[in-house]
């Protein structure tokens, strides 16, 4: 909360000190819009993610426990992002409550008069019953966005399994190669595939291929689905931490109540939750993908070292670079706007611009305080 004695304060930092007022509602807003939006790409995700998930698990209790699974984690997770929405919400009404009260009434000049009578006159045409409403309205609205959150992060949680499940077939296809008798021995360059297991080879690594571009495409279906509610979402919530963070260097400055400083810092909190270990799930996605292309080479590597003689244009080698190739840097990475990507880089370059903005914003409000005093 912006305390109204911050006459010496910067102006930039006093405008930034507001902009929570229009981002905490201007998200909701833009995220539900755009989920509407895109509604048709939601199904034909839902229908794609549940496709992929039963070829990868063929056996029916395997599926089942994933699904389960995936539907717990998005009920805890949509139920928390609500539960403390609305302990951020009571937290600022219970603090504009008790200011209100320690405040008292107002002191004996105009402006101040002038506001006790706005006040009273809006209490005369708005009822209390409808204040209360709009703020149960608020906390529904930005739950309702949270919940389109949710789902994007549970997408991602379920393409982060599909790629590990893959990766997993990579590492065991090795460890089968690297188990085969006489493999890794001096002698392995007397060794030739035999046509039974080297057709065996080309159908795992086929199989691990095409479900490696059944992933990439269900990536970008998540990239074009979710990019501009993660952009949003991202980019308000980080503008709500600059609003308080403004707000909180402002109010050092003053007399202002413990109350009050204490609901600036928890507000920081909840909003760089939202912006960041909310958001974690999506580098994690990054990460995983990461790992394939590593894997890969080591396949090839143990194909080439237990059967030096299989030549390097054979299908397998050439399987095993077309999987490579798939999975080059950045190649599978959630993005926000489409250039954005959501990494642990980002994150952590996040959390540090708040800090610097922290510091520069508190220099700015300093120097505009010792000019102040000069004149």
């Amino acid at each position: 909360m912006l305390h109204q004695s911050s006459h010496n304060a910067s102006s930039f930092v006093k405008l930034v000190a507001c902009i929570p007022v229009f981002t905490i509602y201007g998200r909701a807003f833009i995220v539900l819009l755009i989920f509407l939006s895109k509604r048709k790409e939601y199904h034909s995700l839902q229908r794609a993610s549940l496709g992929i998930a039963a070829s990868l698990l063929p056996d029916s209790d395997d599926l089942k426990r994933c699904c389960n699974g995936w539907r717990r984690n998005a009920n805890r997770l949509g139920l928390a992002t609500i539960v403390f929405h609305t302990i951020w919400q009571l937290s600022n009404t219970i603090v504009f409550l008790l200011t209100a009260g320690i405040k008292g009434p107002p002191e004996n000049n105009s402006t101040a008069a002038a506001t006790e009578d706005f006040l009273q006159k809006l209490s005369l045409i708005v009822p209390d019953g409808l204040l209360y409403m709009s703020q149960g309205f608020n906390i529904s609205l930005y739950g309702l966005s949270q919940q389109v959150v949710t789902l994007g992060i549970v997408f991602a949680m379920m393409l982060r399994f599909f790629l590990k499940a893959n990766n997993e077939a990579i590492g065991k296809l090795q460890i089968a190669i690297q188990n085969i008798p006489n493999a890794s021995t001096e002698r392995s360059h007397e060794i030739e595939f035999s046509s039974p297991l080297k057709e065996h080879l080309i159908n795992d690594l086929q199989k691990i291929r095409r479900k490696q571009a059944v992933i990439r495409n269900f990536c970008a279906d998540l990239n074009a689905f979710f990019r501009n509610v993660g952009f949003a979402c991202h980019v308000l919530d980080q503008a709500t931490v600059m609003g308080y963070v403004a707000a909180l260097i402002i109010s050092n400055n003053h007399d202002t109540d413990l109350i009050t400083w204490i609901n600036n810092c928890l507000s920081i909190i909840f909003f760089v939750g939202y912006s960041t270990i909310l958001m974690l799930p999506l580098a994690f996605v990054y990460d995983e993908a990461e790992s394939t292309n590593l894997r890969a080479y080591e396949l090839s590597v143990a194909v080439h070292r237990c059967f030096p003689d299989e030549p390097l244009d054979s299908q397998i080698h050439q399987i095993l670079q077309d999987i490579m190739f798939s999975s080059e840097q950045n190649s599978i990475v959630l993005q926000g706007a489409g250039f954005i990507n959501f990494t642990r880089p980002l994150f952590a370059g996040t959390v540090t611009f708040g800090l610097s903005f922290s510091v520069v914003a508190y220099e700015i409000t300093q120097r505009s305080n010792n000019i102040s005093s000069c004149s």
